[in-house]
């Protein structure tokens, strides 16, 4: 067998076992979330990049973005963070299609205030919100600090 031959099987045989790995489980396959913030969804409203931070008063802000994709408004009635329910301002916000209704941040037009949040920043807190027709959607948020990226984050109401 000449070298080049012998150069060619080589190359080849590594190329081919190199891929054997990925096969249909491969991780490039799977979903995730490119930010802190978790996801979920039920029938047709999304739920997407919830947080939780963590307040130096003890109180906790409910940050993420809410959509309805379905044709059918819906209503948000309630959060939840570790079973203490959230104040939500405006109270009861109206979900329309295709309308995001954002939790906290420069672009936000609604606000959930944990007043007891019993969470460390770092620890992953149980978040549910109840919608009036599409039920509840239940997921594990992370808890942060107000710094970094959220040290923008207030607990004072939305302002509408």
């Amino acid at each position: 067998m000449s070298k080049f031959t012998r150069s060619a099987v080589v190359i080849a045989l590594a190329l081919a076992l190199a891929g054997c790995g990925a096969g249909k489980d491969a991780a490039v396959f799977k979903p995730y979330t490119p930010t802190d913030g978790n996801q979920g969804a039920t029938q047709d409203v999304k739920v997407r990049d919830v947080v939780v931070v963590a307040m130096p008063d003890g109180t906790g802000v409910v940050v993420g973005t809410i959509v309805q994709t379905g044709a059918t408004q819906d209503e948000l009635t309630s959060i939840t963070v570790n079973g203490q329910p959230a104040v939500i301002t405006p109270s009861l916000p109206l979900l329309n299609q295709n309308a995001p209704v954002r939790l906290a941040g420069d672009s936000a037009n609604a606000s959930a205030d944990v007043p007891s949040l019993n969470a460390t920043p770092g620890t992953l807190a149980t978040v549910e919100f109840t919608f009036q027709t599409s039920g509840i959607v239940t997921l594990n948020a992370i808890v942060r600090d107000n710094t970094q990226e959220f040290s923008g984050v207030t607990s004072t109401p939305f302002q509408g």
